[in-house]
């Protein structure tokens, strides 16, 4: 298992395959492309850094705003 330790950021990049520089330039082209929406947490879900905060009031529902008079 290799581990890497960002040298700023609380981040570690934990992976069971070689890390090559292949393997890296990968894994940057991603996260430009799809940025975090490939990734999944340790509990199999879908990881989401933007997920709504339960306390936050909404004023309008998602299709409200997209697909009613607001859109």
């Amino acid at each position: 298992m290799h581990v890497l330790r960002h040298s700023k950021l609380p981040i570690k990049l934990v992976s069971e395959d070689r890390l090559t520089y292949d393997m890296l330039n990968t894994i940057e082209i991603n996260m430009a492309y799809d940025g975090w929406e490939a990734w999944v947490d340790e509990y199999g879900d879908w990881f989401n850094p933007t997920k709504p905060n339960p306390n936050q009031l909404e004023l309008f529902t998602e299709q409200e705003y997209y697909g009613g008079h607001l859109g």
